[in-house]
């Protein structure tokens, strides 16, 4: 498509953001607050001027209005479309960036994670003495099955009992180990 005035534009949502921004692969990160938004790119006053055509990378937090109870962080790749020059000494740079990847990141606050989370404590105690318990009734089973199997008394069939009860054992001690 041309770049005429006919071109269709991707809409722009006046959202004020905080955001970091840098060269690509550079180390050091950039402050400044986003003018507009689409999902093409964005206008943002900038801390620090980059030229045009500069790879940039982008991280910005974005409004719980719009994801809900989930926080989400946004990084995003792209390059540099325009430097537009501050129009007092009182204003700071804009930058046009266009997009050319982003993905969403979750951060700290995930309600479901933290329920996840909440569910997997209730229920640590309970499972760690059910462990324990389970693996002393295996040692004492499986203790009780070496002693019987050690003497040379025992009938043919109630060996291979003995046998089965110990090996019963040592799959309920794997069983056990897997909790």
């Amino acid at each position: 498509m041309s770049n005429s005035s006919s071109e269709i534009r991707a809409r722009r949502f006046p959202l004020r953001l905080p955001l970091r921004y840098r060269a690509a692969g550079s180390a050091e990160w950039y402050t400044g607050d986003t003018e507009n938004i689409s999902c093409s790119g964005t206008l943002f006053r900038c801390q620090h001027a980059l030229v045009p055509y500069t790879p940039v990378e982008i991280t910005l937090r974005l409004p719980r209005q719009l994801c809900g109870e989930a926080s989400l962080s946004m990084f995003c790749s792209g390059y540099v479309t325009r430097l537009i020059e501050p129009e007092s000494a009182e204003t700071r740079p804009a930058l046009a960036i266009a997009f050319l990847d982003f993905r969403l990141l979750y951060t700290s606050y995930r309600p479901q994670a933290k329920l996840r989370q909440a569910e997997r404590e209730r229920i640590r105690k309970p499972l760690a003495e059910l462990e324990h318990g389970l693996n002393s009734a295996v040692m004492v089973i499986s203790g009780n099955c070496e002693l019987l199997l050690a003497g040379s008394a025992l009938p043919e069939n109630a060996r291979k009992s003995v046998l089965r009860i110990k090996e019963a054992a040592e799959r309920l001690g794997k069983l056990t180990g897997e909790l």
